[in-house]
């Protein structure tokens, strides 16, 4: 990061302008999130990537190891009353917190129609930006890891919006490329 922040000053102009997109997206919400989610779902898979690896790898063991895997994985999907997002969103937090961060969540309305995909903003009425198009991404708003918390909370109690309203459905998490 220091690295980053001295090209940051730098009399180049191109170089200047990188490091600025890079410390911004490692600083980003969604850049950290996906690295601490996609750290959680390798630690689960370290097994089976050893077996496959192994010289005298037997099917039947590597299939095995699938189910090692996929287990796991679906018990934290399924299982509501766990607090696995909570910790994921404070390792997040933190992480953003040593590099100068902030822990966002985008904002959710009823009507997306800021959404790169949205079929109103478009002059064709297709998803995805039209020809010379360039809408704005979605809006972010900080916010507390209490809230966070709280969310989890009412999702695990099972009083958690009612996701078969699809103006109740949030919108999923988006990386947006430099």
């Amino acid at each position: 990061m220091s690295a980053l922040e001295e090209f940051q000053s730098s009399h180049n102009k191109g170089t200047s302008q990188q490091a600025v997109q890079i410390l911004n997206t490692l600083r980003s919400s969604d850049f950290v999130m996906c690295l601490v989610i996609i750290q959680k779902v390798m630690s689960y898979t370290l097994s089976l990537l050893k077996q496959l690896q192994a010289v005298n790898t037997d099917l039947i063991t590597a299939f095995r190891h699938v189910d090692d895997v996929i287990n796991p994985l679906q018990l934290l999907i399924n299982k509501p009353d766990n607090n696995e997002y909570v910790n994921l969103c404070q390792e997040a937090k933190v992480l953003l917190e040593e590099n100068g961060g902030v822990l966002r969540m985008p904002r959710i309305v009823g009507k997306q129609q800021n959404r790169y995909d949205s079929v109103h903003n478009t002059t064709d009425g297709k998803r995805g930006a039209g020809p010379g198009e360039n809408r704005p991404g979605p809006t972010y708003a900080a916010v507390e890891l209490s809230e966070v918390e709280a969310a989890g909370a009412r999702v695990a109690a099972g009083s958690g919006p009612d996701r078969s309203d699809p103006r109740r459905r949030s919108a999923p998490l988006r990386i947006r490329a430099l």
